[in-house]
Order: C-alpha cells, then sequence, then structure tokens
C-alpha cells in the first residue's frame, strides 16, 4: 500500500507539472512573463491537485462502497481540496459571481471526466467479458 501510495503522489506530481507546463506554454506564447513567486504559486497548487487527485482515486477502488457513493464522497472531498487551493493560489477572485462560476465550472468538468472514465471502464468490462466467452 505504501509502495502504491508512493507512485500515486509521482504520478499526481507528474501531471500537475504537466498542466504547469502547458500553462508555461501558453503565457510564453503569448509573451506574458509573470513573476517567479507567481510561478511557483502556481506551481505549488498544480502539483498539490495532482497528488490530490491521484490519491483520492483509490476511493473508487473500495470494493465495499458503491459507485454512487463512492462518488459522492470522491465529488465532495474534491470540491472542498479544489476550492480551499484554488481560493489560495489565486485562481479565481473571491466574490458570489466568480465562486459560483468556478464551482460551476468544476462541477461540469467533474461530470465529463467521471462520465469518460464511466464509459472507458464499461468498455474494458465488455471486451473482457468477450474475451473470457470465447474462452470458455
Amino acid at each position: 500500500m505504501i509502495r502504491e501510495l508512493f507512485f500515486r503522489i509521482l504520478a499526481g506530481i507528474a501531471a500537475g507539472g504537466f498542466i504547469m507546463f502547458i500553462a508555461l506554454t501558453i503565457l510564453m506564447i503569448n509573451d506574458i512573463n509573470p513573476s517567479s513567486h507567481y510561478l511557483w504559486t502556481q506551481m505549488l497548487g498544480s502539483i498539490l491537485m495532482g497528488i490530490y487527485f491521484a490519491i483520492s482515486a483509490l476511493i473508487f477502488e473500495n470494493d465495499s462502497m458503491s459507485l454512487l457513493l463512492a462518488t459522492a464522497i470522491h465529488y465532495a472531498l474534491s470540491i472542498v481540496v479544489w476550492f480551499t487551493i484554488a481560493y489560495a493560489v489565486g485562481w479565481f477572485p473571491f466574490s458570489t459571481t466568480a465562486v459560483a462560476i468556478a464551482i460551476s465550472t468544476f462541477t461540469i468538468l467533474y461530470c465529463i471526466h467521471w462520465f469518460c472514465f464511466y464509459l472507458y471502464y464499461k468498455r474494458m468490462e465488455n471486451k473482457l467479458n468477450q474475451s473470457l466467452k470465447k474462452q470458455g
């Protein structure tokens, strides 16, 4: 389990770093040069989010929970962690409208992401079932 956590943390750091690399590339293309403090803060936020999502995926590996319960717990934890990090690093201003838009956007992207993973795993399940039928 410790080994799994270690590799998930590394994967999360890599994912956060990759997302930050894309953001930095966009800044470079547009000739925008933010301060090193700003970049450091953004990188820290990206890495922390990457680590969180890499580790929190373990929730879905708990066979004693239904998919609905696992999704509800994961979403609730994710929105709290994301909101805390996003606000701390300044990904959105703190106003009623901005918070509502940010939470709505997060929720929509979460649903799209969840649905894509659901379809992916359903497809894998069907392929495995077909493979078993051919063997049996």
